[in-house]
């Protein structure tokens, strides 16, 4: 079912942000990164579709997201929501609290009030349960599996004009 609302969310989508959240230091947390990652090697330069490296900070991004002014935006994290690894999650940004995306500086839902106090936006929060957070260990084969399907149909609705 998540697929399904990605894909309706990026049907409607105009000019589409990506922003990746998550510390590549920390296998799974990385999988928002990589995401971006993917993205970028696709088109960095398509006018439909910005890319942003939020990493453990996006509220350092804040001046180049108003200045692209999206008319949507997807925010990607991992994020332990109970599921099986590589599982996805639609998150509300109000039922969002700083634990929740635990290894970043200021709590999504803040951050994105700040945000919206200049422009709005539709927002969709994409959580990937992770399988592990430990350091040094790349992003597990199942977690990256669920990101190459989300990197696919971001590819697709940018592309082909939805």
């Amino acid at each position: 079912m998540p697929e399904k609302q990605i894909k309706d969310f990026l049907r409607q989508s105009d000019r589409l942000l990506v922003l990746a959240i998550g510390s590549e230091l920390r296998s799974d947390d990385a999988v928002g990164m990589y995401i971006a990652d993917e993205l970028l090697k696709y088109n960095p330069d398509n006018a439909k579709l910005c890319v942003i490296k939020g990493a453990t900070a996006p509220e350092n991004f804040t001046g180049e997201i108003k200045k692209y002014k999206p008319s949507d935006m997807i925010v990607i994290d991992a994020a332990d929501t109970g599921k099986e690894p590589g599982g996805i999650d639609i998150i509300d940004a109000s039922d969002i609290t700083g634990a929740s995306f635990s290894t970043h500086m200021m709590p999504i839902n803040v951050f994105l009030d700040y945000l919206f106090r200049d422009f709005e936006c539709r927002v969709l929060i994409i959580g990937i349960q992770p399988q592990t957070l430990e350091f040094g260990i790349g992003i597990s084969e199942i977690v990256k599996k669920t990101a190459d399907k989300i990197v696919l149909s971001i590819k697709e609705a940018t592309e082909n004009g939805k």
